[in-house]
């Protein structure tokens, strides 16, 4: 089973051109709130009401947070 983590681009450029269901290929998704949010302000209907199956929300565990900034305040 393949497992991937899907930041904001990759749901956005695929649901911009009409093949946002293609993400299903490569099994579960994880998305964040966040993401969730992004692509609520940047692609009006993608997501909206029940999304797919492959879809999983995944809320950061607070250690992986803060990973997360740690990484992003290095860049």
């Amino acid at each position: 089973m393949i497992v991937a983590v899907a930041d904001t681009g990759p749901p956005l450029h695929l649901y911009q051109i009409g093949a946002l269901d293609l993400l299903g290929v490569f099994g579960t998704i994880h998305v964040t709130p966040t993401v969730l949010i992004e692509l609520r302000r940047n692609a009006p209907g993608a997501f909206y009401g029940t999304a797919p199956e492959w879809v999983v929300w995944s809320e950061p565990t607070p250690t992986s947070r803060e990973l997360g900034i740690a990484w992003v305040s290095a860049g």
